[in-house]
């Protein structure tokens, strides 16, 4: 669902509501400036986002690009 922001400040709680089953897109003068997504949604997509950084990290390292101690600072750095 698309909302205007001035619509978004007027009834935040219920585009808050809608958000849980919905991503609620914020629009200003026409255009998409934010997105308003469910705890659930974000979690989701943290988690993909960890798996696809790990992925990477570990064809880095079995191709020789990194070691374990390389991999290790950047998954930190990653979750910083």
């Amino acid at each position: 669902m698309k909302i205007p922001s001035t619509q978004m400040q007027n009834g935040f709680g219920r585009f808050l509501e809608m958000a849980r089953r919905e991503p609620v897109t914020v629009t200003k003068n026409g255009h998409d400036i934010a997105v308003l997504i469910s705890v659930d949604e974000f979690n989701r997509l943290v988690a993909l986002e960890d798996r696809t950084w790990k992925e990477r990290a570990e064809k880095a390292i079995k191709s020789g690009f990194l070691n374990n101690d390389e991999f290790m600072e950047l998954v930190a750095r990653k979750r910083r």
